[in-house]
């Protein structure tokens, strides 16, 4: 199974690059930063406290090497506390994706690659118990262009983690461009578990 994530990406890089496509609509070399939370659907309980979510940030970087292909790398630490205890999560994840324009406004991507996760609770006494897993990360997306200023997109990803199990989750997204390269986006995903995710954020994108 840990071969599974080089395989498939090996097999994204050779067929993006050996299909004629048209260069994408939009530039997959950027930066971004945001602000992000994940309400869960059912708390978290850790001795006498109850936890209903966490929040943190992230951050990631894409780098587009030919007019459809790019690899990305990014992270993110979500944590919260109280009454002597602590619940944290900490994700990274590198891989390889390809964008392929439909018209002049709209992108559809595919992306694989590794992801890692790492889970952290301490409790009153000061122990802290940590796990951590690495696994195979498949997504598909689709941006599109809908004003002169205004993207909207969305996409469905897969994750699988070892004894965290496996889950899918679906996003949605909103940008607005003040320039080809400056953008503030805002965006929510739920998973499987029912769990919401909220983000707000800064890109910016590096123009061909």
């Amino acid at each position: 199974m840990k071969k599974s994530p080089l395989l498939l990406t090996a097999i994204l890089v050779a067929s993006a690059t050996h299909v004629s496509a048209q260069e994408s609509n939009f530039s997959y070399s950027y930066l971004e930063i945001s602000a992000d939370a994940l309400v869960f659907d059912d708390d978290i309980h850790v001795g006498n406290v109850r936890y209903s979510g966490v929040a943190g940030a992230s951050v990631s970087g894409s780098l587009q090497f030919s007019d459809n292909v790019f690899v990305r790398l990014g992270g993110s630490y979500l944590s919260n506390d109280g009454h002597g205890t602590e619940l944290s999560n900490s994700v990274g994840g590198l891989g390889l994706g390809a964008a392929f324009a439909n018209g002049d406004a709209t992108d559809l991507i595919v992306q694989a690659g590794m992801v890692t996760s790492e889970a952290e609770v301490c409790v009153r006494s000061g122990l802290c118990y940590k796990e951590d897993e690495t696994g195979l990360a498949l997504g598909a997306g689709v941006r599109h262009m809908a004003t002169e200023n205004f993207e909207i997109g969305g996409g469905i990803s897969y994750a699988d983690l070892g004894d965290f199990g496996d889950g899918v989750a679906v996003s949605v997204r909103g940008a607005w461009w003040f320039n080809e390269s400056a953008s503030l986006f805002l965006g929510t995903s739920l998973n499987d578990n029912s769990d919401v995710g909220v983000e707000f954020g800064f890109r910016y994108s590096f123009v061909r």
